[in-house]
């Protein structure tokens, strides 16, 4: 019930007030980030509370399977991109996150789409974005055993792709080719509870320990 929800906030107003109205103090009239994350919009998983972050701490960019777009013109305006745009640009972050999971359901969808489709589903178009790592992983399913590899290995696939594509972006290249902007792709496995991050050499998720 939605009303829970308000109750809740109800309940618990007076100690979110003391505990984080005095920090906004410094928040009110500028926000620094250390980092961007483009995480997925799935329930299960909540960046802030996996990370324990404060507030502004980290710009949040959060949609179905924590995809990113290819660069486009601005005639074809994105959420994504813009919110991209704003951090890079107007906050200079120094990193972006990619943080993916397992058990996607985004990228379950995009696995189960037809070779060719077509029609106005919007989950469909966005999640065909994605194509590209569903090719990567059929190309490599004879070494996959079973449906939970295959999904993993797709999972991990579209961060590279998403890797990728924030390149395509000239105002994150120019600052990446500078050093002044740090690309990450991490992983989270919600049966294991483990984060791995890609090693960019190996191109590899590496658990941490």
């Amino acid at each position: 019930m939605i009303e829970q929800l308000l109750e809740r906030y109800r309940h618990g107003r007076g100690d979110y007030n003391a505990e984080y109205l005095p920090k906004f103090d410094a928040l009110k009239s500028t926000q620094s980030p250390i980092a961007v994350m483009i995480s997925c919009s799935d329930t299960r998983l909540e960046p802030s509370r996996l990370f324990g972050l404060s507030r502004g701490e980290v710009f949040s960019i959060r949609n179905v399977a924590n995809l990113v777009p290819s660069y486009s013109s601005v005639e074809n305006p994105c959420e994504t991109a813009a919110g991209l745009q704003f951090a890079v640009t107007k906050l200079q972050v120094p990193h972006i996150v990619v943080l993916g999971h397992s058990n996607c359901m985004g990228i379950r969808a995009m696995m189960e789409l037809p070779e060719s489709c077509s029609g106005d589903n919007f989950i469909d178009q966005w999640v065909r974005q994605a194509k590209p790592a569903r090719q990567h992983q059929l190309a490599n399913s004879d070494c996959l055993d079973g449906p939970e590899a295959q999904s993993k290995a797709c999972e991990q696939a579209s961060i590279r792709l998403s890797l990728c594509r924030l390149l395509s972006y000239p105002w994150i290249r120019t600052r990446v080719e500078s050093n002044q902007l740090v690309l990450h792709g991490w992983y989270y496995n919600f049966s294991e509870g483990q984060l791995s991050c890609l090693e960019p050499d190996s191109q590899c998720f590496n658990p941490i320990t």
